[in-house]
């Protein structure tokens, strides 16, 4: 399989990842999520009863952990996605196990919804409590188009920016850099 193997990493972390890139092929090939329809349609040699086994014991490993072994894939497919055009976001809560309610955020393509980022918490089924939103942005997330939007839909945003964007405080047209911010520090500018 391998589809994509850092050279660094070794051992379980390239087999967690090769595990990962069936599973995520998997369901995008078989359009489900199940362990069973999910190895079926994975691009392996292997038999679909270890498969299944291999992908359980993936989502079960404690050592599995988001940052190293979810964001770098993620992170890959989600710009191979964005060069084909708009990408889509959904957020949607669902009720998993007995008594708890996941809340899902996922990129939608070709119908089905990829999972980005979820929380679990303890609920009965019923609508998520309304919560403050922050979008956090690298520079690619400065445009003033995205941070209206973010502004009209009553999100907070922290977005990175360049030393040399032009602001308006107080009716003069500054450069960033002229306000003497320093790292770490922080400065508001109202509208």
């Amino acid at each position: 399989m391998g589809l994509w193997v850092n050279t660094a990493d070794t051992g379980n972390q390239a087999r967690q990842l090769n595990t990962l890139t069936g599973m995520m092929t998997g369901i995008v090939q078989s359009k489900r999520c199940h362990f069973e329809v999910m190895a079926s349609k994975s691009p392996d040699e292997s038999q679909v009863d270890s498969r299944v086994k291999r992908f359980s014991r993936y989502t079960q490993n404690e050592t599995v952990d988001r940052e190293t072994c979810f964001m770098p894939f993620l992170e890959e497919v989600v710009a191979g996605l964005a060069r084909r055009g708009t990408l889509g976001v959904v957020m949607d809560g669902s009720e998993v196990g007995r008594h708890c309610l996941a809340l899902i955020v996922s990129l939608v393509y070709k119908g089905r919804a990829l999972p980005l980022d979820w929380t679990v918490v303890t609920g009965n089924k019923g609508h998520f409590p309304e919560t403050d939103v922050i979008f956090l942005g690298d520079g690619e997330f400065d445009g003033l188009i995205l941070l209206a939007e973010t502004k009209a839909a009553g999100w907070h945003y922290v977005c990175r920016t360049a030393h040399n964007r032009w602001v308006c405080e107080q009716e003069t047209w500054l450069q960033l850099h002229e306000l003497g911010l320093q790292p770490g520090g922080y400065i508001c500018l109202p509208e």
